[in-house]
């Protein structure tokens, strides 16, 4: 979807969810250029290195290893790889939370 597209949707699609879905939705996006949002590019950075992390693993690309993981220097950290089943598995646990903190804890 477009960025033209989204604004022009945005609150539709907010006033579609159910209220409780509507508690993890902030505000209207707001888009700016990773150029001048120096966050942007960290998350640029590290999303693309996740990937080719994933595609090396998957053997579509040859993994790319970054100054700070070479073996001299490491980094801890977490990887973590979501298929289908685990997406739905986190959402459904989201969604229940959200059901318990909406109802006092009562469903």
């Amino acid at each position: 979807m477009e960025k033209t597209q989204l604004l022009e949707s945005w609150d539709e699609i907010v006033a579609e969810l159910e209220p409780e879905e509507r508690a993890f939705v902030g505000k209207t996006p707001i888009f700016r250029s990773d150029k001048d949002v120096l966050p942007l590019q960290a998350g640029d950075i590290i999303a693309w290195l996740e990937r080719n992390r994933w595609e090396s693993m998957k053997g579509i690309s040859q993994v790319y290893v970054p100054p700070w993981d070479e073996p001299e220097k490491p980094v801890d950290g977490l990887t973590f790889v979501y298929d289908e089943g685990a997406i739905k598995r986190v959402l459904v646990i989201a969604h229940e939370k959200a059901l318990r903190e909406t109802s006092g804890g009562h469903q």
